[in-house]
This record gives structure tokens, sequence and C-alpha cells, in this order.
């Protein structure tokens, strides 16, 4: 039995809370009071826990490789994103302000890209990241991924 890739992605990250939640129970209920009940039996909590974890890596790998086509989209999304913040964040200032201070002397800014440059390059850069994602999401809708959920 498969799940399509977009799934899979989501499963992975249902197998992980599932592994959290495991991993808690054990460190919560393995030393206790000899007076208090253990609610769960740790030694089945760390065998599902490996089970899992052994799940998760399969899953990983059935991810990875069914991902290796749109490898590049990934990847250059994730560059597109970080180019994206780094224009938003360049100071577009130009011309004379006045100072903060009174004894502050007025400052002029020359700036090399002007705020309308550096909007447009964001909406470029942001045209091309909606392309690649809704490439990226095409294939993993169509993509199958051959595992089976056991959460």
């Amino acid at each position: 039995m498969g799940m399509s890739l977009a799934k899979a992605l989501t499963y992975r990250k249902r197998v992980a809370a599932r592994i959290e939640r495991v991993s808690q129970d054990i460190q919560s209920f393995n030393s206790m009071s000899v007076t208090q009940e253990r609610e769960v039996d740790v030694k089945v909590l760390m065998s599902e826990r490996h089970t899992l974890m052994c799940h998760m890596v399969d899953l990983k790998l059935a991810i990875a490789r069914a991902s290796d086509p749109v490898r590049e989209h990934i990847l250059m999304l994730s560059e597109l994103k970080a180019k994206s913040s780094f224009l938003q964040s360049i100071g577009t200032q130009n011309g004379k302000f006045p100072p903060t201070f009174r004894e502050d002397p007025e400052r002029e800014y020359i700036a090399i890209y002007r705020k309308v440059d550096i909007d447009s390059k964001v909406d470029e850069t942001e045209k091309e990241i909606d392309e690649r994602q809704e490439a990226l999401e095409k294939h993993n809708h169509m993509t199958e991924v051959a595992i089976s959920p056991i959460v």
C-alpha cells in the first residue's frame, strides 16, 4: 500500500509526534515510586519506539527517493526565500534626513537600490517562489510513495 508524497510528508509529522509521545511516556514512567501504580508497560513502549524509529527511517528514505526529481526545486525554494528576506532587509533611505537629536548633524543618504527597485526584485523573487512551489506541490500530489502507515 502507498500514499501520495504530499500525504507522506504530513504522515511523517504524525510519526514524529508519536515517537515524541512514546519517548515522553518512557521517560515519565520508567522510574517511579514503589507505591505508585505504573500506567504503562515501559518495555512495550521501548519496543514500540524502536519500531517507530525504524519506520521513520524507511519513510524518510521513501520521501527522499520520491523527491529526487524535484530536488533542485526544493533547494532553490530555500535559497529564493532567503533571497526575498535579504532583499527586504536592505535599507533604502535616500536624501537628507533631519538629526535624531539637536546636537546631531543632518544626514544625507544615497541608496544604490531605491525602494521601488527592491520591491520589484522582491516581486520577481516571490513570483519564482510561487512557480517552483506550484511545481513542487503538483509533483507531491502526483507521486506515490511505497510505504504503509502504522500510526
